[in-house]
């Protein structure tokens, strides 16, 4: 008879080691996996939602540009800018040569930062004075556009008192 053969046994596999903070660490990791497999799920699943609404959903997503009144009048430039029209023609009358706007732009910049409030006023008060104009072309422009009703300047009261007399 055969003698039997004695096979030494193996260790089973454990694919983890059994210490209990890397059991610990491996299902955190294990849990935060499956929770971005729901995310992506969930978003996936809205993506679809979003598309079956039918062929129109992509024509309703976009956004038509509003055409603008040429009639509206032109916001006023700010201080900076009244101060850059004036830059612009004396860099250029010094500089012919330079042609980038770039250049001539944060040559203005740094003009206008190393300017002092004094030397500042007069732009600021040009700037002042479009806005002060600009305001009374958009109350003109917004009395006309909701129907010519009364001016808050009082005009429309001063020719009711002449045609009183």
């Amino acid at each position: 008879m055969p003698t039997a053969i004695a096979f030494k046994s193996r260790p089973t596999f454990r694919p983890f080691p059994l210490h209990s903070h890397v059991n610990a660490t491996h299902s955190r990791l294990r849990a935060h996996l499956q929770t971005l497999i729901t995310i992506r799920l969930q978003g996936l699943e809205m993506k679809s939602r979003a598309r079956s609404g039918g062929g129109d959903s992509r024509l309703s997503v976009r956004k038509t540009k509003v055409e603008k009144d040429p009639n509206k009048p032109k916001r006023p430039p700010t201080a900076f800018f009244v101060f850059m029209e004036e830059f612009r023609k004396d860099y250029k009358e010094k500089h012919p040569n330079v042609k980038q706007v770039s250049v001539i732009g944060k040559a203005g910049g740094d003009m206008w930062k190393s300017l002092s409030d004094a030397e500042k006023a007069p732009y600021v008060s040009k700037a002042e004075k479009l806005k002060v104009e600009y305001t009374k072309k958009m109350d003109a422009y917004n009395n006309k556009q909701s129907g010519g009703g009364p001016t808050l300047s009082g005009d429309s009261d001063k020719s009711k008192s002449e045609g009183d007399e």
